[in-house]
């Protein structure tokens, strides 16, 4: 989400779109709602159109934008799919694409508390993970502002006109300044935020999700030998390095593990799969895990 509102500029309650908001072949997403929500229960949410005069509007994305979304769907797919077959009463299904873990849309609210829990551990730990202090306070207007900041600093070659139609400005008489631009093609600006990615060498990744805490142990493993493409492990190692006790045996490993670090690793590496190093014809002695 963190991502969509930098590289769009929109309000807190606008990003709260659907899946049918977003033309994802041409990169545009169409703004014409936004959540209502304060003061109000979760099963009270609901979509109103935009308040302001301008607010309605097609805002073109940078593609890392695009491919967040397209995988906030996929997960969201998922997600659903898991409720169903694991009902819960605290879940809640929403046709919005950016929800919490218990289904709801994401909210200034909930959204400012992960902004919070980030912003605790960068104090905390940032100036020994990357060398500097946090100095800002970030809010989740800060994403809007960050992004109508930049569009305007000195290169961009950004229209002003553009920029106020792109974030849905609400002040009347500064739209009818600029008018008559809409529909017109927002290349400047997704230029602009191209060159943004690439001038701080930002790499989007995909956030992976485990129901299970040792396939997240091995995908780590992985990822610190990515070009070996296999690791192998004695059964006393593989032990070890899951936290398994001593007396856990191949044959729970076999039934209790082995099947959802092959489904859930094998998401995100295709050709994932865990062999067994035996000696004779019975005895497993070790593991294979090759990708």
């Amino acid at each position: 989400m963190a991502i969509v509102l930098l590289f769009s500029g929109l309000r807190i309650g606008e990003a709260a779109f659907t899946k049918k908001d977003f033309d994802a072949e041409r990169g545009i997403l169409h703004i014409d709602k936004g959540l209502q929500y304060h003061d109000l229960k979760v099963s009270e949410f609901y979509f109103d159109e935009t308040k302001a005069i301008n607010a309605d509007r097609d805002v073109a994305l940078p593609k890392v934008a695009c491919d967040a979304i397209l995988r906030t769907i996929q997960r969201s797919e998922e997600f659903d799919r898991y409720a169903i077959e694991n009902p819960c009463e605290a879940f809640t299904f929403s046709e919005s694409v950016f929800r919490t873990e218990y289904g709801s849309p994401i909210t200034s609210h909930s959204f400012r508390e992960v902004l919070t829990r980030v912003e605790t551990d960068l104090i905390k730990n940032c100036e020994e993970r990357y060398g500097f202090k946090p100095t800002k306070h970030v809010t989740p207007h800060s994403f809007r502002h960050i992004h109508i900041t930049y569009l305007q600093s000195e290169g961009m070659k950004v229209a002003i006109k553009e920029i106020m139609e792109r974030i849905g400005h609400a002040n009347y008489e500064t739209t009818m300044l600029y008018t008559h631009s809409q529909g017109i093609s927002q290349n400047q600006t997704v230029k602009a935020l191209d060159k943004f990615i690439d001038r701080n060498n930002f790499r989007f990744e995909a956030l992976k999700s485990w129901s299970s805490k040792y396939s997240k142990i091995l995908n780590d493993e992985i990822e610190n030998n990515l070009d070996s493409k296999m690791i192998e492990f004695s059964l006393d190692d593989f032990r070890d390095k899951l936290g398994l006790k001593s007396t856990y045996t191949p044959r729970h490993i076999t039934a209790n593990i082995i099947p959802k670090l092959k489904k859930e690793i094998s998401k995100y590496y295709k050709s994932f799969d865990i062999s067994y190093l035996r000696e004779g014809k019975q005895k497993v002695v070790g593991y294979r895990l090759t990708w």
